[in-house]
């Protein structure tokens, strides 16, 4: 299962760098952070398709040029990648108020590349790491240091998700 997780993670990469490189423009990428090894099922495509839809009407609400939406659902769990017109750190600053804003804002996980194929994150916009599920400590460090039974987290994530779902 591993093998074909890193394999979809591969695939959504080149895709992104070609679809950058091809436009020369603004590649966002939303996916959500799953734990656990299953993230295909019924109820976390559900929550993405939900949280595809809010992010088209928010970009749409700022006049956010969509040039190219794209879809799947691969062994990482449901990916949304499309192209827009607008400079990568700043679709990344509203990346984040859309995540800030959406009640599954801390599941979602949207990658900004520009145009020549370089990653914006929070740090280059000043702002702190994303916060634990659980304890509101860096998520990085509770990952590694797996502070958390994955039991506990995936029920967190589907409370969360089964809360909005209704």
């Amino acid at each position: 299962m591993l093998e074909k997780v890193l394999a979809a993670r591969e695939s959504r990469w080149e895709k992104r760098l070609f679809l950058a490189r091809y436009y020369r423009k603004t590649v966002v990428t939303l996916t959500m952070n799953i734990p656990g090894s299953d993230k295909t099922r019924d109820i976390y495509i559900s929550a993405h398709e939900r949280i595809m839809e809010d992010f088209i009407d928010f970009l749409q609400e700022r006049n956010i040029a969509l040039i190219h939406l794209e879809s799947r659902v691969d062994a990482d769990g449901p990916e949304c990648i499309m192209v827009v017109d607008l400079p990568a750190l700043t679709m990344k600053g509203n990346c984040i108020s859309f995540e800030d804003s959406h009640p599954l804002g801390r599941l979602i996980d949207s990658d900004v590349m520009d145009g020549e194929g370089n990653c914006r994150g929070r740090s280059d916009l000043g702002l702190p790491p994303r916060k634990c599920l659980i304890c509101n400590e860096p998520a990085r460090e509770c990952i590694v240091l797996r502070r958390h039974p994955k039991e506990e987290v995936i029920r967190k994530v589907e409370i969360m998700i089964s809360d909005f779902l209704e």
